[in-house]
């Protein structure tokens, strides 16, 4: 039987901060996204103001492109092992939030 305990991995980021990307860590971002968009749906119900649910929204949105990034930046730290430079990984990382930010 496989071990189910989840192992958190450290990924650099901004400026050589770390930060943990496990599966129950991107589970309770994931989470409260899933909490934004139901709150949205009862902003709608309860015919809140347009300006309000778009803040929500765009909320909703970062929250995501957040995890999306998250994932991308641990995937991009696997692919330099020892042969990557902190250069190439900061190149890569600017990409990858350039590519969420034009979304």
């Amino acid at each position: 039987m496989k071990n189910s305990r989840v192992q958190a991995e450290s990924v650099k980021v901004r400026a050589g901060a770390e930060v943990a990307c496990d599966v129950s860590s991107i589970q309770t971002r994931l989470n409260r996204v899933r909490g934004q968009v139901d709150a949205i749906g009862r902003m709608l119900g309860h015919k809140n103001d347009c300006f309000s649910v778009l803040q929500q929204l765009v909320a909703a949105r970062k929250a995501l492109d957040k995890v999306a990034v998250l994932l991308l930046e641990k995937e991009a730290h696997g692919c330099f092992p020892g042969r990557g430079s902190k250069t190439d990984i900061e190149k890569l990382r600017k990409i990858i939030e350039a590519a969420f930010k034009s979304v």
